[in-house]
């Protein structure tokens, strides 16, 4: 494995809203290697998608940003709109969730897809073509010397999210970022597609960032997992020791709550997580989890814990893994 491609530093992005300020991330690090895949597994408002859409550039305008996002030695966040286009699309792109809502629908998906091309090769409109259709035969879509004439809405939701990474993969991304990519689709598509989108991971030698609320998914794609909780990390491992010696209630609790072979044949009932997820505008005081977590101490509840290596590349934010004191079971 080689050095770092991407370091985020302390990353805090707030919002500002009528009603207060929404601590979305609130003081992030992680790096992903060249050839990693990691993942960023949390339940919805975790602050997961924040953090890719920081790394793009993308965020709303009433966002508030601090720390640092450092791309190939460079801070993307000190970046020019110029300077910052030059490398989103190219060197890092990203899948989006809803590939209906990122195709135009005024557009055909041929116009759609030579674009990157056209845009950062500045080949013209006919090799890009001819490129997006190569593209789209190898994303299987049927067709693509006949399906580069066709519009979005005549696609299905499979082949639309085909499509859309074949478009974000086009010029063969060192940084990948895929969102939720697989969760507005049928699970029969989305084998069919994880399988994808590792295949091209490996062929263009790109590393990838899932962001994602299914640790199965996490699993069949990632080397390594990062799990948010109410916009800051409490557990990072490798992938295995994530399944196998999961730390943090929080990560135990995602676990628990995946559907098991076991517990079909024992009729078993899943488990979930007491509680919802807290009010980022005042979120609680200690450890952002103690109000859901059965084993909170006075300590939890007074101070917040900060994320430590408690053996090499497994790191957890939790006052009953620090310094071996206790554990939860």
């Amino acid at each position: 494995m080689r050095g770092p491609l991407l370091s985020v530093r302390d990353l805090r992005v707030h919002y500002a809203t009528e009603v207060g300020i929404v601590r979305a991330v609130d003081g992030v690090w992680f790096e992903v290697n060249e050839g990693e895949r990691v993942c960023i597994v949390g339940e919805s408002g975790s602050g997961k998608t924040t953090v890719a859409l920081a790394i793009m550039g993308l965020l709303p305008r009433n966002a508030l940003v601090r720390g640092e996002i450092v791309y190939k030695g460079r801070d993307l966040l000190k970046l020019s709109k110029e300077e910052l286009r030059s490398i989103r699309g190219r060197e890092i792109s990203m899948v989006f969730q809803d590939p209906l809502t990122s195709l135009n629908p005024l557009l055909t998906i041929g116009v759609q897809c030579s674009e990157p091309y056209e845009e950062h090769l500045k080949l013209s409109r006919k090799e890009a073509l001819q490129r997006a259709i190569d593209m789209l035969r190898k994303v299987k879509i049927p067709s693509p010397e006949t399906s580069v004439r066709r519009y979005p809405h005549t696609f299905s939701g499979g082949m639309r999210q085909r499509t859309l990474i074949a478009m974000m993969t086009s010029l063969k991304p060192r940084l990948l970022i895929a969102d939720e990519p697989f969760s507005a689709l049928d699970v029969s598509l989305q084998v069919g597609l994880m399988q994808l989108l590792s295949e091209l991971v490996r062929d263009f030698n790109s590393s990838l960032l899932l962001i994602t609320h299914d640790l199965g998914v996490a699993a069949e794609l990632c080397d390594r997992v990062i799990v948010m909780y109410a916009g800051k990390i409490v557990e990072e491992a490798d992938i295995y020791t994530a399944f196998e010696r999961s730390l943090h209630p929080y990560t135990q609790g995602l676990l628990k709550s995946l559907p098991t072979l076991e517990r079909v044949i024992t009729r078993s009932k899943l488990e979930v997580l007491r509680g919802l997820p807290p009010d980022l505008i005042k979120p609680p005081e200690g450890c952002r989890f103690h109000p859901r977590c059965p084993f909170a101490t006075d300590v939890c509840r007074r101070d917040e814990p900060r994320l430590v290596e408690v053996e090499r590349g497994h790191k957890v934010a939790c006052w009953l893994r620090m310094g071996g004191i206790g554990g939860a079971t």
